[in-house]
């Protein structure tokens, strides 16, 4: 699965939301590298939060997790744990591994001083099986 939460602004009001997608990946045995699965090309929408209608607005931060299909809601957030308890990282976004999971966190520079609180924030609208 593929865990997605946006934080965005419409460029046009200027108002701010948090978007979520939970996508499954179609007939794939899970890589040795979970961070393929950020980009493969054979996932399914499953289910969505939008608070900004997308389109045309400007991402701020993004928080996404690539997660076997199996895995438990429990091992899931020790993953993020995991990564919350990491050193900030030099630069973003950046990208972690954590046994069969990976966590990818971008940011604008603005949000970096403040990047845990950001992906706290951000993994408040995870769509968690």
């Amino acid at each position: 699965m593929l865990l997605v939460a946006q934080r965005v602004v419409s460029r046009a009001h200027r108002v701010q939301g948090i978007n979520s997608y939970r996508y499954r990946h179609e007939a794939t045995p899970w890589p040795a590298d979970p961070r393929t699965m950020f980009d493969a090309p054979n996932r399914m929408l499953v289910r969505k939060s939008v608070q900004l209608r997308p389109g045309g607005n400007r991402v701020l931060s993004f928080l996404d997790v690539a997660a076997p299909e199996e895995i438990g809601t429990d091992e899931l957030l020790c993953r993020l744990k995991e990564f919350l308890n990491e050193p900030q990282p030099l630069e973003f976004p950046v990208t972690r591994v954590f046994d069969r999971c990976a966590v990818r966190l971008g940011l604008e520079q603005g949000l970096v001083p403040t990047w845990r609180g950001e992906c706290e924030d951000l993994a408040r609208f995870l769509i968690i099986p």
